[in-house]
């Protein structure tokens, strides 16, 4: 037995030696930020990816409380290990309840005694609508709350498939009512509140910031998922196998199923994959909104492609999807007017599959007038701003993200604060 148990022991050490083995030799693009690094990042989410897709072959969807939970630690540890990143220690965080949904305040010890309203950002966590918490994004937060001296309310939103659209939408929106309605009383300055987030949590935020406009000063939209009809971006084509584990597109269209419930629906991924999950006339309809010869700037175009066009549909999928398609609440770049929504401040990197549509409803915005601040990193990756001010992860284009961020802010700060005292 015990020689059995050995030669167990030796098989298993011998195919994770093969494994970390043919991470080391898989081919990064030669502009990434530290690949020697990224490499084991990439190396982690294919993984979640594997088992996400075996769970779901089996008929189980592996997005339950207690995985969650686990998925929430593991996250926080790889992300955010405090024991080897020092998390910004002059913030005050706080539990609260904001329009009876849960939150955390990370407030600068220098905003925490001041008697005058100080400026806001409600933050939306990414996730795919379906992991992680306010929570798991503690040291980002901190982060950013210590370098733009924002007050930073954080929300625990519903999450899919539990709570499925439009929980999250629901609990972003009374939270963000909650500030607005209340920012006398929370010392918060009514003239400068910020919606904020990344991924599905960009989302989110640009989903309430079209319900709450002239309401909020500004939008911060993060590689903003934004869109379900034309999954046939230049950047879905480009990101298909590049970095798999950070972005691709199954993963999108997985959470995009979470959030809709319709995680169980028979060949929805694989229709949404060759995109033909939504009707003919919507295409027709919403096509200038995706046209990428138009809409991505040829300063800003990194690709050979094109948005491909309609060719066919699966009346079925698009049966249980066009609804879905053309609700601004879900897939805000579909906002047909544009005018008077909240200025915007877009981050957006190239090894994104995200990457086009931020671009294009970016130009929208401009076209009609709103003032937009577009910052493209052509060497990052999905989810790179919640590493800066690591210590263990070098990526410096994470912080340079954040820092011209913060520049922006301080002068936007700057110019609000002249305006309202003159």
């Amino acid at each position: 037995m015990r020689l059995l148990f050995s030669a167990l022991l030796t098989v298993l050490a011998a195919l994770v030696a093969y494994r970390i083995y043919q991470v080391l030799q898989r081919p990064l693009p030669d502009d990434v930020v530290n690949p020697s690094q990224l490499r084991w990042i990439d190396e982690l989410g294919r993984i979640a990816n594997i088992l996400e897709t075996s769970s779901k072959a089996i008929g189980f969807n592996p997005a339950t409380k207690p995985v969650k939970s686990l998925v929430d630690i593991g996250f926080s540890l790889v992300l955010n290990p405090t024991f080897w990143r020092k998390a910004a220690d002059n913030i005050k965080v706080a539990n609260a309840v904001y329009g009876n949904v849960p939150v955390i305040t990370f407030t600068p010890g220098e905003l925490a005694s001041l008697t005058s309203p100080r400026p806001v950002m409600v933050y939306f966590h990414g996730g795919g609508w379906t992991w992680f918490s306010a929570g798991s994004y503690n040291v980002p937060l901190r982060t950013l709350a210590s370098k733009t001296q924002f007050v930073i309310v954080a929300v625990d939103y519903r999450t899919a498939p539990q709570a499925a659209f439009p929980a999250a939408y629901d609990d972003c929106l009374a939270v963000t009512k909650h500030v607005v309605d209340n920012a006398k009383k929370l010392n918060y300055r009514s003239d400068l509140i910020i919606v904020a987030g990344d991924g599905s949590g960009g989302n989110l935020a640009a989903s309430v910031a079209i319900e709450m406009k002239q309401k909020i000063a500004m939008q911060l939209l993060i590689s903003p998922a934004l869109q379900i009809l034309n999954l046939g971006t230049p950047s879905y084509q480009d990101m298909n196998d590049v970095l798999p584990g950070v972005t691709n597109p199954r993963r999108e269209i997985t959470h995009w199923l979470n959030y809709a419930n319709l995680d169980q629906e028979p060949g929805f991924i694989d229709d949404m994959l060759n995109n033909v999950h939504a009707s003919k006339h919507l295409h027709e309809l919403y096509k200038d909104f995706f046209n990428s010869k138009k809409r991505i700037p040829a300063h800003m175009n990194v690709s050979e492609r094109h948005t491909l066009p309609h060719v066919r549909t699966k009346h079925g999928t698009a049966y249980k999807l066009d609804k879905f398609v053309t609700d601004v609440r879900f897939s805000p770049m579909m906002v047909k007017n544009t005018k008077g929504i909240p200025n915007a401040y877009f981050i957006s990197c190239h090894y994104d599959v995200l990457r086009d549509e931020a671009i294009m409803y970016g130009h929208r915005l401009l076209e009609s007038g709103v003032k937009v601040k577009f910052r493209h990193y052509p060497s990052a990756f999905h989810g790179f701003v919640l590493f800066a001010g690591s210590s263990f992860w070098k990526f410096p284009v994470s912080d340079k993200a954040v820092n011209e961020l913060v520049d922006f802010l301080q002068f936007q700060y700057f110019n609000v604060r002249k305006e309202r005292t003159e």
